[in-house]
């Protein structure tokens, strides 16, 4: 499906999704429940249809998202709200916008990397991830991807990135080049982690009791 046009309903928000990647979405505003609500028939009559996750950052509209698919309904309140778990599925540019609807409508292109994937940065980046994740959450996580999923997408749900690099790692179109990026992240980010986690071990210390000897003891 690479570099094909399709229609799609789009959700505009402050919110970067991955391919294959899990999302839950809580959805109140009137226009996206009733997008929701025309995705669910056509799911009920056994199609599965998608809609467009664009991010949305102050005024800043990006052009690139991520297409996703209802997987379940959560909750469905009797107001009309829904509470729906979406997974991501292919990458897209915007083309053009269409709002004269009940809800925006985007014409999109599909696209896929660029290049062949690359797999000799796969183990140094897992193995700073889960150095990460020791330090932030006191045990390593180690990640959970399929042999055929990219790890950079895996890896980046929760490596604590901001909306800026989650966006930008969502347009680039070379799997080296989302490893290359992550590496860099956690090279840059995990010494200042450790360093805090020092001090504040340090801090702890300096309430704790000591036991005073002599040096000669």
């Amino acid at each position: 499906m690479p570099d094909t046009k399709a229609s799609l309903p789009l959700f505009a928000l402050p919110c970067v999704v991955f391919p294959d990647e899990a999302v839950p979405f809580h959805i109140y505003e009137e226009r996206y429940r009733l997008m929701v609500g025309d995705l669910l028939v056509q799911r009920q009559a056994g199609k599965h249809p998608r809609f467009g996750v664009t991010c949305v950052d102050g005024e800043v509209i990006f052009q690139t998202g991520c297409a996703v698919v209802i997987e379940r309904v959560l909750e469905e309140y009797p107001d009309g709200r829904y509470d729906v778990l979406t997974r991501g599925v292919m990458r897209y540019r915007m083309v053009d916008i269409e709002r004269s609807g009940p809800y925006p409508i985007a014409t999109v292109q599909y696209f896929d990397d660029s290049v062949p994937p690359e797999t000799m940065l796969v183990g140094r980046a897992v193995s700073l991830h889960m150095k990460l994740s020791e330090l932030s959450r006191g045990h390593p996580t180690t990640p959970d991807f399929s042999p055929d999923q990219r790890v950079s997408f895996a890896l980046a749900h929760n490596a604590g990135l901001d909306l800026a690099q989650r966006q930008s790692l969502l347009e680039m179109r070379s799997e080296k080049e989302r490893l290359e990026f992550l590496i860099d992240y956690y090279q840059t980010v995990i010494p200042h982690i450790q360093k805090r986690r020092d001090i504040q071990e340090r801090i702890q210390a300096n309430g704790n009791i000591r036991v005073l000897r002599s040096a000669d003891s």
